[in-house]
């Protein structure tokens, strides 16, 4: 399977991320333009390009550090999706259960 980074990840953000997102904008808008507060769904999961979560929180993820979100992260790319025959087999990879 290959996986391109414009693809589509979702995660579910920790406090820490949180600021962690929010540190991120504050360094690039101008402090009269709102801080644009992550869009997160109803189980909880925040959508990125997977280049773009990198860009965020690389800087702050490593061995020992707190994380920035927890470590199952969804592979959200329509275009992966639609690889799949049937909801069966993406219930598998949504759960982790594909192999």
């Amino acid at each position: 399977m290959k996986f391109n980074i414009n693809n589509c990840v979702k995660v579910k953000l920790t406090d820490w991320g949180l600021e962690v997102h929010k540190k991120h904008y504050d360094k690039f808008l101008p402090t009269f333009i709102n801080y644009p507060m992550p869009i997160i769904d109803e189980d909880g999961y925040t959508k990125f390009q997977l280049w773009e979560l990198c860009s965020i929180f690389g800087e702050y993820m490593g061995n020992g550090l707190s994380n920035c979100f927890e470590t199952t992260i969804i592979l959200a790319d329509r275009d992966l999706i639609a690889e799949f025959e049937s909801n069966e087999k993406l219930d598998d990879l949504i759960k982790g259960d594909l192999k």
